[in-house]
């Protein structure tokens, strides 16, 4: 992989993160979000959780074009970015899915995975490999 690619690809991890974290920022007008983890009480997500977790699913994304794009060469980016729609769509299953959590916080981390999915997909897509480049390597 070229020192560009690695570049942007920090950068899309980084946008990811970023806007992940204006969401939460959003939220914490209307008080913050609060999840229920196990049989506790809800307490609020801090910042550090939404960075930490964007980061993860942004490396994962990464290093899952990454293997696409040696085994499968040019056909990676199209088959990445129907897996990462898919996994965005699962991904949802956590906000909606997940007892204990009351319906604004739904909402708010809803808009957290929305917003990774729209920030990850088309910009990481955007640095895959092209067929010309792949030949030239």
């Amino acid at each position: 992989m070229n020192g560009n690619r690695i570049v942007a690809r920090i950068g899309v991890v980084a946008a990811g993160a970023a806007a992940a974290l204006v969401i939460w920022a959003l939220a914490l007008i209307g008080g913050g979000i609060q999840v229920a983890l196990g049989r506790g009480e809800p307490a609020d997500m801090p910042w550090w959780q939404v960075l930490a977790a964007s980061a993860v699913a942004g490396l994962a994304g990464w290093a899952l074009l990454a293997v696409l794009e040696a085994r499968l060469g040019a056909r990676a980016r199209r088959i990445w970015t129907v897996i990462a729609v898919v996994v965005a769509v699962l991904s949802l299953a956590g906000p909606f899915g997940t007892p204990g959590i009351e319906t604004g916080d739904r909402f708010w981390l809803a808009a957290v995975h929305l917003a990774l999915a729209g920030a990850y997909i088309p910009l990481m897509a955007s640095t895959a490999a092209r067929a010309a480049s792949l030949r030239d390597a």
